[in-house]
């Protein structure tokens, strides 16, 4: 973004404050200073442009206490991207050495050494798969891109699609030389090295001349199909499915067969980056509604609308207690409504929903959306 444009952002807020009532961190944070807000972060900016903050100033902080949901966005009148404002400063404090924040720093240096965040071997990223499929060089139609977080925390979440696809007869690979998306380095600025994931990543996906690319993090969802092609500056040779979505197009042609009922009462939370920041709400709900016997009912935020999960925007990593609230606010939602489960589509949703489920002592089930039509299907 030019500061051209950054500028014009800043400029075009009006104070109306109308963003802080659908802010999920300024909802949660307290006391509720003005900088936890997004009109609080504009300003913020503005004091940056005009440098009238410190290098070392604690108020730099408050640019990492964003999740970058989006709602902000979808609710100024002014028709202002705070989430790329936010994003925007965010690289720009990077490139001078002024952030990212320690924690997120720590994350970063995984991602240099491991290609992954987590500080797992790079030789473990398909450990779950023990002797289901060996990699070999063949053609193939499909590739399931699995990302990190489904590979070293959430592994079921990895199994569930792989046996989903097989089920199907689905020609397709995993790959044992996937690289983090990048998704976690450009939301927190580091995008030089964001940037050369892409590249890697790219260039892997486009050896093997598949025709589509299947992810199960949203994060991952619109990393490949927004930022690979700003990034790279050209469009990509291959198409970037959600799981849900193409899960949803293998059961609409019959591929796929939803016999074994699943008699639970559940609901669905919108991950931001799949809805709010690619407008996939509808294919998620057509899966769940056809499995039978489920008993689906909408939380009372949904779509456009969702809150949070909290776990997203680098927030998680530096933030965790704000993160853990945020989450918290998801499944009392859930808890108001009366049902068993609470079902996501992004391996990060759900990490940080588990959690927020098990600090609040409730019996609310946290599911990734695989698993629940996993139990349908196979």
């Amino acid at each position: 973004m030019q500061t051209k444009t950054l500028k014009k952002f800043v400029e075009q807020c009006v104070r109306c404050g109308l963003c802080k009532a659908k802010c999920p961190v300024f909802n949660v944070r307290k006391p509720r200073w003005e900088t936890a807000s997004p009109r609080g972060k504009i300003l913020l900016a503005k004091a940056l442009l005009d440098k009238k903050i410190a290098k070392k100033s604690q108020s730099l902080t408050e640019f990492y206490t964003c999740t970058l949901c989006k709602s902000c966005d979808l609710t100024c009148p002014c028709q202002i991207n705070v989430s790329d404002l936010i994003e925007e400063v965010r690289t720009r404090l990077a490139l001078k050495k002024m952030g990212p924040l320690p924690s997120q720093s720590l994350f970063i240096q995984s991602v240099k050494k491991n290609f992954n965040p987590y500080f797992e071997a790079p030789s473990k990223r398909l450990s779950w798969i023990g002797s289901k499929h060996q990699f070999s060089q063949k053609d193939f139609d499909v590739l399931y891109f699995v990302g990190c977080t489904a590979s070293y925390r959430l592994p079921e979440i990895a199994s569930a699609t792989f046996n989903l696809l097989k089920k199907a007869n689905i020609n397709f690979l995993v790959h044992p030389e996937e690289r983090c998306c990048g998704s976690p380095l450009l939301r927190v600025g580091e995008k030089r090295l964001a940037k050369k994931l892409a590249e890697y990543n790219v260039k892997l996906i486009e050896s093997l001349g598949v025709e589509k690319v299947v992810v199960s993090c949203a994060g991952c969802y619109r990393t490949l199909k927004i930022d690979y092609p700003f990034l790279l500056k050209k469009n990509l040779s291959f198409e970037v499915l959600h799981a849900a979505e193409y899960l949803n197009d293998l059961i609409k042609k019959g591929f796929l067969k939803l016999d074994k009922p699943v008699p639970l009462k559940v609901t669905y939370h919108d991950p931001c980056h799949l809805g709010k920041h690619c407008g996939v709400y509808l294919e998620p709900r057509n899966i769940i509604q056809k499995i039978p016997q489920i008993d689906f009912v909408e939380l009372p935020l949904n779509k456009q609308n969702a809150l949070c999960c909290g776990g997203g925007g680098g927030v998680r990593s530096a933030f965790e207690e704000l993160a853990l609230n945020m989450g918290k606010t998801v499944i009392r939602e859930a808890l108001d409504i009366g049902v068993k489960a609470l079902i996501s589509t992004c391996p990060f949703c759900k990490l940080n929903l588990l959690r927020a489920s098990e600090e609040f002592k409730t019996k609310v089930m946290v599911f990734d959306l695989v698993e629940i039509l996993q139990r349908s299907v196979l």
